[in-house]
């Protein structure tokens, strides 16, 4: 079977390999421009804010690579009217329930997409992935701190990317805040790893190397801390 890797690349922005198969999310925007990018099966995208999305960036990494655009209704003006994408390549997929989600399969790659909230107080249509690929599964929670704990989907995942929240909705105890919601995580799900995201290039959490010693200290296990956008976790 073919290994599975995660990079974080900065903010929110993920990339996952598996097989021949290459998936970003939230990769493409605004505040995070890569470049040569060469290959990529799936664009994913959970909201259309700007440090997650970017339609001039998303369409020219889609049209470099030929991936399919995966996202909620607030990416398709942007990509279809000011870019001109081709709707052929996009896919809208929001679910109208918070408690019913939508199972895809796109590009070969099956997806279950969750209708879920932005942990500020605005209230952009946003998304949740979880995705099956080389025989792994993964939650992607995009800027959102809300898991159904009732979907046995959700239970005893490989791995979820978690993001954890900006300092001042984490404050008073900022550290304290992102360790008990990474804890809260393991015992609800159980899932073999919680990668948190929002670390890489992000100064509006904590510093990465701060986390992963609270975390040792506080003796959870399980939870990987990627500090650069090179460091790359292979899910066993």
């Amino acid at each position: 079977m073919s290994k599975v890797t995660v990079n974080l690349l900065g903010a929110g922005a993920v990339k996952i390999s598996g097989g021949e198969k290459v998936i970003y999310v939230d990769a493409f925007s605004d505040w995070l421009k890569l470049s040569g990018v060469k290959q990529a099966s799936l664009i994913l995208i959970t909201h259309d804010d700007g440090d997650h999305f970017g339609a001039k960036e998303t369409a020219r990494a889609a049209l470099n690579t030929g991936a399919m655009v995966v996202g909620p209704p607030g990416i398709a003006y942007p990509l279809l009217a000011d870019e001109g994408f081709p709707k052929e390549r996009l896919r809208i997929i929001y679910p109208i329930h918070l408690k019913q989600p939508v199972t895809e399969e796109v590009s070969d790659i099956k997806l279950k997409v969750y209708q879920t909230t932005h942990f500020v107080d605005w209230h952009p249509p946003h998304v949740s992935y979880l995705i099956e690929l080389a025989g792994k599964r993964i939650y992607v929670t995009g800027d959102s701190y809300v898991m159904d704990d009732a979907d046995p989907d959700l239970q005893h995942l490989d791995a979820i990317v978690y993001s954890l929240v900006p300092k001042d909705l984490a404050a008073p105890g900022v550290m304290e805040a992102h360790v008990v919601a990474l804890e809260d995580v393991q015992r609800r799900f159980s899932p073999c790893y919680v990668l948190p995201s929002h670390l890489v290039d992000c100064d509006w959490t904590v510093e990465p190397a701060d986390l992963k010693k609270a975390i040792e200290v506080k003796g959870l296990e399980n939870v990987v801390i990627l500090e650069t956008k090179e460091e790359t976790f292979e899910i066993a």
